[in-house]
């Protein structure tokens, strides 16, 4: 199932490529320009396009199947429900963060940065999707070994662009420090900061350290 699965958002990526190629070449040179991804925020807008939504939901389907195949490494998980559970957990949590930020930024009226901070998310997610497609395919089908250097390698990989995440958000959390800065400071405790530490540990114990 994992190959039908790989078949299918490969095909869903090659649609659209040919359909929004300068969606994708705007979310790669956004990354690591602030002021380039702001102007790709507001050339966007605040409703979610069709093809960002296709982009995102291949960076669910990738993500869930390297958790499963990091799972099945520990003979923790065996069968395609397994990965349909954490597909829709992942899918929960990401939809619970978006409209937690929602929330936030009509409480403190800070909507302006969480509502970029939500696009982050979207963005440094589809770039992640995107790379771990042809990574998830090597770590499905090739030898034992090399597949379980590849599943860490791409859990390091998730490790820096969840990291790369948080910096942007701090980046666009100083333009409002004297307004409601600590709440969204606590959202990034919360929400990103916490998870990653999480990770790490579960890591480190994964590997006797």
């Amino acid at each position: 199932f994992i190959f039908w699965l790989l078949l299918f958002i490969s095909a869903l990526l090659a649609i659209v490529i040919n359909v929004n190629l300068s969606l994708i070449k705007l979310v790669f040179r956004s990354l690591f320009n602030i002021n380039m991804f702001k102007l790709f925020q507001r050339e966007e807008g605040a409703v979610i396009s069709l093809s960002q939504l296709l982009l995102y939901s291949i960076f669910f389907v990738n993500a869930s199947i390297l958790i499963f195949l990091f799972l099945k490494t520990k003979n923790s998980v065996s069968s395609s429900m397994d990965w349909v559970y954490i597909f829709l957990g992942l899918g929960l949590f990401y939809v619970i963060k978006h409209i937690l930020l929602f929330i936030l930024g009509n409480i403190f009226s800070i909507q302006k940065a969480t509502s970029l901070y939500s696009f982050s998310i979207l963005s440094y997610h589809v770039f992640a999707g995107i790379i771990l497609l042809p990574i998830n395919l090597i770590s499905a089908f090739a030898p034992d070994k090399i597949s379980v250097f590849f599943i860490y390698l791409s859990l390091f990989f998730l490790f820096i662009v969840v990291l790369l995440k948080i910096i942007r958000g701090l980046i666009i959390s100083l333009d409002f420090w004297n307004n409601n800065f600590f709440q969204f400071f606590i959202y990034l405790c919360t929400f990103e900061i916490l998870p990653v530490l999480i990770l790490v540990k579960f890591l480190l114990y994964q590997f006797n350290l």
